[in-house]
């Protein structure tokens, strides 16, 4: 089995779509994985399906009752996987771990759609995220910080390897090119940010640039997983709240502005495998 040591990550197959097309405009082939019938049957039995996983015979395979999708990309010389969690915190976590559980994987790369949630930001934007944060977790009362969730980290940084990698690549591009992207703080919640509450949560995360529903539990996911890099790259496709400006649109095509998120995340996830 190649070595699947890169892992590009999405919520929603529209945008598992737009890392596929860059994938494969940068030579990549894409191979759709089955479910493993070995490991499923071990499972439904109670017995230890440890033998099932990753058998040589059958090597495209994907976890046992793994809810979402899973593609894998080669060029003959690098091999990435790209795989759908479905929306949410809790399909985010579980996905992603047994993901982890299943194949070596050394980077996480989380490509998708984000709401614009700070006043400044415009759709077609594409964030770099550097901090993730839990906008839905709420423990002040027991005198945690706000988006800290019990026992947790208060905030959960991103790789600083992968976000070196990132700025680089984005240093090469023209000054029209790069005033596309920004790179900060990203917030995560079970709740649709909206123009009803979008207010308090740029008052408790007045950096935040974006919001979403899985960023932050992927981080706390690997934050229990020392030896793996995660970096998220977002695009915005619609904005929360007002903006600071008028005449500014408030709607993008999903497929735009992952499709621009994922313009960065490929060459990002090819040099970095070229650097080890």
């Amino acid at each position: 089995m190649p070595n699947f040591s890169t892992l590009f990550i999405t919520a929603m197959p529209a945008e598992a779509e737009q890392v596929k097309k860059v994938l494969q405009e940068n030579g990549f082939t894409l191979t759709a994985y089955s479910s493993n019938p070995a490991c499923q049957i071990a499972e439904a039995q109670n017995i230890d399906s440890s033998s099932a996983i990753n058998q040589p015979e059958n090597p495209a395979t994907i976890p046992a009752n793994f809810a979402g999708e899973l593609w894998s990309a080669s060029n003959g010389k690098q091999h990435f996987l790209l795989a759908t969690t479905g929306i949410g915190m809790v399909n985010a976590a579980k996905s992603l771990t047994q993901l982890l559980t299943h194949y070596p994987i050394r980077k996480v790369l989380c490509v998708g759609s984000a709401g614009g949630l700070r006043a400044d930001t415009r759709v077609n934007q594409v964030v770099v995220g550097d901090i993730y944060r839990h906008s839905g977790a709420d423990g002040t009362a027991f005198g945690y910080q706000p988006g800290q969730v019990p026992g947790q980290p208060a905030v959960f940084p991103a790789s600083a390897t992968l976000l070196a990698l990132a700025k680089e690549l984005l240093s090469t591009l023209s000054p029209a090119q790069s005033a596309q992207y920004r790179i900060g703080e990203m917030t995560s919640s079970d709740f649709f940010v909206t123009e009803k509450n979008v207010g308090n949560i740029r008052q408790l995360f007045p950096h935040a640039l974006t919001a979403d529903m899985e960023t932050q539990a992927f981080a706390q996911v690997l934050h229990t997983y020392p030896h793996t890099e995660f970096l998220a790259i977002r695009g915005i496709s619609d904005l929360c709240g007002e903006p600071d400006a008028q005449n500014i649109s408030f709607h993008a095509e999903l497929a735009t502005v992952v499709y621009s998120a994922a313009q960065l995340a490929v060459p990002l996830a090819i040099k970095a495998e070229n650097s080890l």
